[in-house]
């Protein structure tokens, strides 16, 4: 019997509060996903407003692509969008929501005065990520998403981690999901090994998730129950550090 000894080792502050929900949620793009990822930490910043001029730095993406983004999550309930015009310039404001609003205001709101910016961070259900990550340009949307789908399930109790269900629940096919693992290993964002039981059979992978790339690596095969929890700087540690599950 297969033993799930997956761990995330799970960031020190400054984090972004990402709903499980969220992550699970396959009616939603890759990259609507990670525009809420974003426009979370953007509202992290004390008097920052997003714009889609500042979407389009963190993000890397064009207009239009944000604006497809951002209209998934009006739909989805997760954001509120809302403008006022004064003086012939406009002001701006996002609401953006851990869980969904079910009060139809799909559309851009005009308004005289508009609420304060605001993120409605999750209570419960959320995994704990770094900013970097998800800024990085050079990472797709889909692999983020793998990334935070890791993150999320790693040392869940009941829960295997292996290609065929991670690609059974987010609606990816198998070879798709390994491809992204495989990168996400290239960039020292997880460790995988090939777990053995006592009579030498292959089981489950075992993946710990970093929140920040490190130069540990597993290799090879490790028999189930050996793999160890690894802090940020790369040293084993007995401590529980997982995402917020309950």
């Amino acid at each position: 019997m297969n033993t799930q000894t997956s761990k995330y080792v799970a960031p020190s502050i400054p984090f972004i509060k990402v709903p499980n929900g969220l992550i699970e949620d396959r009616s939603l793009s890759s990259f609507a996903r990670v525009l809420f990822c974003t426009v979370a930490y953007m509202l992290s910043i004390r008097g920052f407003v997003p714009t889609v001029g500042a979407l389009r730095i963190f993000t890397g993406k064009s207009s239009s692509t944000i604006a497809e983004g951002l209209a998934e999550l009006r739909t989805r309930g997760s954001l509120r969008q809302y403008r006022s015009c004064s003086s012939g310039k406009w002001a701006w404001s996002f609401l953006l929501f851990a869980e969904p609003q079910n009060d139809g205001l799909s559309a851009i709101q005009q308004k005289r005065q508009i609420p304060s910016s605001r993120y409605f961070a999750p209570q419960s259900r959320y995994t704990k990520v770094k900013r970097d990550l998800i800024l990085r340009h050079d990472i797709k949307p889909a692999t983020k998403v793998i990334y935070l789908f890791l993150a999320a399930h790693a040392g869940k109790p009941g829960f295997i981690l292996h290609p065929w269900s991670i690609a059974n629940e987010l609606d990816y096919n198998e070879q798709t999901i390994q491809k992204h693992i495989q990168k996400l290993r290239k960039l020292g964002y997880i460790d995988a090994a090939q777990t053995r039981n006592a009579n030498g059979r292959m089981g489950a992978m075992d993946y710990i998730v970093y929140a920040a790339p490190t130069a540990h690596r597993s290799t090879g095969d490790a028999f189930a129950g050996d793999v160890s929890t690894v802090d940020a700087s790369g040293r084993g540690s007995n401590n529980n550090l997982t995402n917020n599950n309950l």
